[in-house]
């Protein structure tokens, strides 16, 4: 197979698993699977040498569209992974907190501690 068809192919499945929306309990699973297309990508990108014939230029410019449409649509996904990470520590913290809440304050309120020794 032609790499830059493969690396076409990969772009487009790429492209149609980042556009489903992701549920919280399936996120996993596709982080996964573009992982694993990412990788599959990595190999075609390696295998693409010049010099072009007519047939791969234009599947070149196809490839350019379909990255320029991946990817904004990675950053949002990163950013939302990002977000909920997030929320996540802050929720552990609030949760401690809560569980504890005079660990934070100082115990060391109203004594004398000397400095010198």
């Amino acid at each position: 197979m032609n790499p830059l068809k493969g690396y076409l192919d990969i772009s487009k499945k790429l492209l149609l698993l980042i556009d489903k929306p992701i549920n919280k309990e399936e996120r996993d699973l596709v982080i996964a699977n573009i992982s694993d297309l990412i990788e599959q990508r990595q190999q075609y990108i390696r295998h693409i040498q010049p010099p072009y014939n007519e047939e791969e230029i234009c599947l070149g410019k196809e490839c350019i569209v379909i990255d320029q449409l991946l990817e904004p649509k990675m950053h949002s996904l990163l950013n939302e992974i990002k977000l909920n990470m997030q929320n996540t520590k802050k929720q552990s913290k609030s949760n401690k907190q809560y569980l504890n809440p005079y660990k934070s304050l100082s115990g060391h309120d109203g004594m004398f501690l000397d400095s010198k020794k």
